[in-house]
This record gives structure tokens, C-alpha cells and sequence, in this order.
């Protein structure tokens, strides 16, 4: 990832604009992104923003739950100081979820199984696969931290192995918590996308929400995978903080 570092973040703003610290060039590729994951790289510094992911896929024959694997890696995209010297940093946090045939099939026959990942290579990960991407920052307000995914295009997508095919897709985006002046606050809407992959644009009128294990801030997407007359509902919450887990 190459950086450039364009002002002295120790020295306070008292212009009119924003001045640019740092601005990271973003990695977009599915299969690097997925080697940082697996390999435990993140560029947040600050121990209470962690970000949250669940996944699981259960049979519809048999009920029995699969939970799926899960790896994220989060990228600094921007750093940047506000008039007065207040910091914005943004970020694109990447989530995955991974549940891999074998227990797939196991559940669909009665049977609660294990497996491992075996390859790192997305492509080559033998599964049903989700990924997702969040845009948001963090600023403070009166000391303290909020945080926020107001105007970014997040996106993810599904990847289903050969033979198996996808249905009743949807995804659930919003950030829920306290606010600086309006109390609590959700703030969601939904897709319901009809390819492989989505795309959605957060409105940017939406509130920043404080950043603590109370809030939430993200997306989740559900798909009824099927092969034959087998079905498995897989969900993937890819979010930030504990709040609504």
C-alpha cells in the first residue's frame, strides 16, 4: 500500500478547510485483500473500533447451523485534520465469510462436520463465499468519538461454487446508536440485488453515531443457496462494534 503523507499532523489547523495528512492508495482486489485477512493485517490503531462479523448457513433439511469462517482486514484510506484540529480518518473495512462445501453437504444429510481452510486463495477456497466492504470514518464531537458510513458506496457480493445457485437475495445496511444532539438513532434501509455482487450508496444525510460497544455500523446480506433439492439459508453480518450482534 503506498502513502503519502502531505501535512504535520502536530500542527493545528486554523484555516478554513481541511488539511490532508495522510492518503493511502486503496487495494480493491479481491484475492490480496483476502491474503491480508488471513494473515491478521489491519490498519486500526484504536482497541474499542473492532470490526464485527458473524456468518452462518443452516439446512433446511436438517436444521443443524454452520458457522462460517470468518477473516477482515481494514485499510486506512485517509487521514485528515479539520479546522480547529479535530482528526476525520476513514477507513474500508473488508469482511469474509466462508462456509466450505463439505459441511454444506454434511448438514443437508443430519451430520454436524468441522473443516479448515486449506488454501489461500479466494478463488480456490472450495465454499460459499460472501464478502463485503464498508466505507466510514470516525471524527470527534465535544470529545468524543463518533462514527459514521454517511455518503460512502459500500459493496460486496456472493460466490457460489459451480452447481450451486443463489436466491432470495437481500441486503440490510444501517448504523444505530447515540447521537450528538438527536438522542438514539437507527438509521437503515435495505436492497435486494439481483446479481452475484451489490453496490449501494449510504445517504449522506444520515447521523454520525457514537463509537462505543452500544452502536452498530455496517451491512448484512442474506442468500437461500440451493444444488438439487437441497437449500441452505447463509447469512453475513460485516459490521462495526458489538452493538446488535
Amino acid at each position: 500500500m503506498s502513502t503519502s503523507v502531505l501535512a504535520n499532523p502536530n500542527t493545528v489547523n486554523t484555516g478554513s478547510k481541511s488539511i490532508v495528512i495522510t492518503e493511502n492508495k486503496q487495494i480493491t482486489d479481491i484475492d490480496k485483500l483476502f491474503d491480508r485477512a488471513k494473515k491478521g493485517i489491519s490498519d486500526i490503531k484504536d482497541n474499542d473500533i473492532v470490526p464485527q462479523a458473524k456468518g452462518e448457513a443452516i439446512s433446511k433439511e436438517s436444521g443443524i447451523s454452520i458457522k462460517a469462517h470468518l477473516l477482515s482486514t481494514t485499510q486506512l484510506l485517509k487521514e485528515e485534520q479539520l479546522p480547529g484540529g479535530d482528526i476525520v480518518k476513514t477507513y474500508a473495512t473488508t469482511n469474509f465469510a466462508l462456509v466450505p462445501e463439505s459441511q454444506l453437504l454434511d448438514a443437508a444429510q443430519g451430520i454436524a462436520s468441522d473443516s479448515s481452510l486449506t488454501d489461500s486463495d479466494w478463488d480456490k477456497t472450495d465454499g460459499v463465499k460472501a464478502y463485503g466492504t464498508i466505507y466510514w470514518n470516525y471524527s470527534y464531537n465535544g470529545g468524543v468519538k463518533y462514527a459514521s458510513m454517511a455518503g460512502q458506496t459500500n459493496k460486496g457480493g456472493w460466490s457460489p461454487l459451480s452447481g450451486y445457485s443463489l436466491s432470495k437475495k437481500k441486503v440490510t445496511y444501517g448504523q444505530s446508536g447515540m447521537t450528538a444532539s438527536n438522542g438514539a438513532k437507527t438509521q437503515s434501509s435495505s436492497i435486494t440485488p439481483s446479481a452475484l455482487t451489490w453496490s449501494y450508496k449510504v445517504p449522506s444525510k444520515w447521523i454520525p453515531v457514537k463509537a462505543d460497544s452500544t452502536s452498530y455500523m455496517g451491512q448484512s446480506a442474506y442468500a437461500l443457496v440451493s444444488r438439487g433439492s437441497s437449500s441452505w439459508g447463509f447469512w453475513f453480518y460485516n459490521r462495526q462494534y458489538a452493538g446488535g450482534m
